[in-house]
């Protein structure tokens, strides 16, 4: 998905274009808010690039007033999320003395990435929030950054996971997958997720795998699809640079070849090969269960940092899970690669 974003004009922003204005499953609408009945959410990733926290604030009223317009009943139950970069003159710690108001639900930083070394673009930053019925209470939010603490710990100090049989195959795959593979990958996500933020149809996979970096795992002796990831990429561009923004995501692998770090290879593939694809500017990056623990370390061993939390912010659940969430809505941590430009 390619934004077009002209030259920084003087002043708060740098303005962005785009081609396409659609809800894609994890990124959301590029360039406006979108509603996603799905998960009861406004969603976007907005295209300017403010230099001030003022412009930030600006840019959030703007992004309201968007998703206002759109006609949508907002309940109890529903959330406002969007994305944007900000200019390098933003610090983290200003954003979180930041407040917005969208239907008296204060809109704040829920997660914020650095960037160093660019000059038009400091970070990438997360704002939300959640009406009264959609709130996690305070002590299960503090229980989920335990949970964190705790198996970063444990990543310090893990120990070496079981060596795949020598039988598993990593393979790419794309949009010209066989229909018995796509039908595959629809078992899968069947069998790994009892919800989520789209429905894992034949056809909604096929379209994944026309968009997105696809990675899977096939037991050679049977030819079964055992373990599934993807990259999903949106490209905006701030000046003369394109940045990609590329979320980890759709990761499943079968119950019964679990403890193997399937999804680990999958995911070492599908950084190098985005590595490969954009160069230096790109932010890698993952929303992670806050209560499935393996899917954290996952990602921690990675590399990736925390970068926040996400309060119910989508649909999603699955059999694997170390702690029920209270409702439909899972909270995810937003987790990063370091982005570092040289």
């Amino acid at each position: 998905m390619m934004v077009a974003c002209g030259d920084r004009r003087e002043g708060e922003t740098s303005e962005c274009s785009f081609e396409e204005n659609s809800m894609s499953v994890s990124t959301g609408a590029i360039g406006s808010v979108e509603y996603d009945p799905v998960s009861d959410r406004f969603k976007g990733f907005w295209t300017q690039v403010p230099e001030t926290v003022e412009g930030v604030s600006v840019v959030i009223r703007t992004a309201v007033l968007a998703g206002m317009m759109r006609g949508q009943e907002v309940r109890d139950t529903c959330r406002f999320t969007m994305r944007m970069f900000v200019g390098p003159g933003v610090r983290r710690q200003d954003l979180r003395l930041l407040y917005e108001d969208w239907m008296g639900v204060p809109l704040m930083c829920e997660a914020f990435i650095p960037i160093s070394g660019d000059s038009r673009v400091g970070g990438l930053a997360y704002f939300g929030g959640n009406r009264s019925l959609r709130r996690t209470a305070g002590r299960d939010v503090a229980q989920q950054w335990e949970m964190c603490a705790r198996v970063s710990d444990a990543v310090r100090f893990r120990t070496t996971a079981r060596a795949p049989s020598g039988h598993m195959q990593l393979e790419s795959m794309d949009v010209g997958a066989s229909d018995a593979d796509v039908s595959q990958l629809v078992e899968l996500y069947g069998v790994c997720y009892r919800s989520y933020m789209t429905v894992f149809t034949w056809r909604t996979v096929r379209s994944m795998l026309a968009e997105n970096i696809v990675g899977i795992v096939r037991d050679k002796r049977s030819g079964q699809i055992v373990s599934v990831g993807m990259a999903e990429v949106a490209t905006i561009s701030v000046g003369p640079d394109d940045w990609h923004v590329v979320e980890l995501t759709e990761m499943a692998t079968h119950p019964e070849f679990g403890g193997q770090g399937l999804s680990q290879r999958i995911r070492h593939q599908l950084v190098r090969e985005v590595r490969e694809r954009f160069g230096q500017r790109v932010v890698i990056l993952s929303e992670s269960r806050a209560n499935w623990p393996a899917v954290v370390k996952a990602n921690l061993i990675l590399g990736m940092r925390v970068a926040g939390l996400l309060d119910q912010a989508a649909v999603i659940s699955s059999n694997m899970e170390v702690r029920p969430q209270d409702g439909k809505y899972g909270s995810l941590f937003v987790l990063y690669l370091p982005v570092v430009i040289r």
